[in-house]
């Protein structure tokens, strides 16, 4: 990978959108076939001061030679470095076809400017290419993976947030080959969470939370309950604490009202339960969690003292009733 610095500071507008026209003109626009997959209009969640990857797939597919650019942007708001992010690296190579695994040049360019949108702060752009004049002579499928890392200079975390877009700019995708596919970009929205948390179905009122991280603010980890139309019904506080903390447990927390769990969610809030700072991990209860729920019950009745029996019992009564309104898997 070679990186280039911008001599004379960002190409104008006008300029681009000259090479643009000028690229429609003189060639019609491949196939959508060409760009198979990208992450523009979702959202991509990382936990503060990790690397998350930004991948798209593309095709080379015509006998002629090929290049491609993939071209993102992001602002630091106010110029602080704990609402900025960090290019890590780039690499592109094969997938499919007979070069599957081999490298594809990859060169990044990026450079930095006022933002013309957001005054007092800094809009980063970054693009990575196959240039025009060192075209490939392979065809197939192949990943361009772009490594963000959720930090700043030094560094610093990202602070929490559910929306920092990293939006595609004009022309975000190009692919050149015999014709010229190019392709404006929904931004992609990056949710900077403290950490992971995984939930999984202890019995039908039970949740279990894997979770670790790193909390630099807030006093307390909740469950909270919903019904399938997320509509509130309880919470269970699962952790309090002073910040900075770090959370690496795994914690069962049972529905308060003892009925079944049908979504669950872990907010990270104030003292105040209701005021949530972060929703750091979701779920659903599905079919399929209750029908292996249901398969479990007779082994631990069998187990089971006679006194507590009478509890497996209930829950085996109860699950086909919640089946029958969980959604599919």
């Amino acid at each position: 990978m070679r990186t280039e610095d911008f001599k004379h500071g960002v190409v104008s507008i006008l300029l681009v959108l000259g090479l643009v026209l000028s690229i429609i003109l003189i060639a019609p626009l491949a196939s959508p076939g060409d760009l198979i997959s990208d992450p523009g209009g979702t959202t991509i969640e990382v936990a503060a001061g990790d690397t998350v990857l930004i991948r798209h797939v593309l095709e080379w597919d015509e006998p002629e030679d090929g290049a491609y650019t993939v071209t993102m942007a992001w602002d630091s708001y106010d110029n602080h470095e704990n609402e900025n992010f960090t290019f890590v690296g780039a690499s592109a190579y094969f997938t499919t076809g007979d070069y599957v695994s081999e490298s594809i040049s990859a060169v990044v360019i990026w450079d930095s400017v006022p933002s013309p949108d957001y005054p007092g702060s800094t809009r980063h752009a970054l693009s990575v290419k196959c240039l025009v004049d060192n075209k490939d002579n392979r065809n197939g499928q192949f990943n361009v993976d772009i490594w963000m890392g959720a930090y700043g200079a030094g560094g610093v975390p990202h602070i929490l947030t559910d929306n920092h877009p990293i939006p595609f700019q004009f022309g975000g995708i190009l692919i050149f080959e015999g014709t010229t596919y190019f392709r404006d970009r929904d931004p992609i929205t990056i949710k900077v969470i403290p950490g992971t948390a995984v939930f999984s179905l202890v019995n039908l009122y039970t949740v279990n939370v894997e979770k670790i991280l790193d909390l630099n603010l807030g006093s307390k980890l909740v469950v909270k309950f919903y019904t399938y139309v997320d509509g509130y019904e309880n919470e269970n506080v699962v952790e309090t604490f002073s910040p900075p903390a770090h959370v690496e447990e795994n914690e069962e927390a049972r529905h308060p009202e003892s009925i079944g769990v049908k979504k669950a969610r872990l907010d990270l809030t104030t003292n105040d339960t209701e005021d949530v700072i972060s929703t750091i991990a979701s779920f659903t209860v599905c079919k399929d969690m209750l029908e292996v729920r249901f398969t479990e019950i007779p082994l631990e009745w069998a187990l089971a003292p006679p006194p507590d029996r009478i509890w497996d019992e209930i829950e085996f009564s109860q699950i086909p009733l919640y089946w029958a309104l969980a959604p599919s898997c």
